[in-house]
């Protein structure tokens, strides 16, 4: 997943996701974070259909949290690359 950091509080980016079947989906991130917190999802334009949800917090080079999709429930951990 790479994000960007846009204008005002906005994270934008991509993401390439694969579910439980080994299907590679991709798609486009949209969210925001306030402080500490994040919330952001990822809508597919090919692979997978749907959103992936992710709500979280960032702390220093980490971020994690839950994330969602459709009726699946999990946690997420992410690492900023340096």
């Amino acid at each position: 997943i790479e994000i960007e950091l846009g204008s005002g509080d906005k994270l934008e980016g991509s993401g390439e996701v694969l579910d439980p079947n080994n299907t590679l989906g991709r798609g486009d991130i949209d969210g925001t974070q306030d402080g500490d917190e994040v919330d952001f999802l990822v809508r597919f334009t090919s692979g997978l259909e749907g959103e992936l949800n992710f709500l979280g917090t960032v702390d220093g080079s980490k971020m994690e949290g839950d994330c969602r999709m459709s009726s699946q429930y999990g946690r997420f951990e992410l690492s900023r690359d340096q």
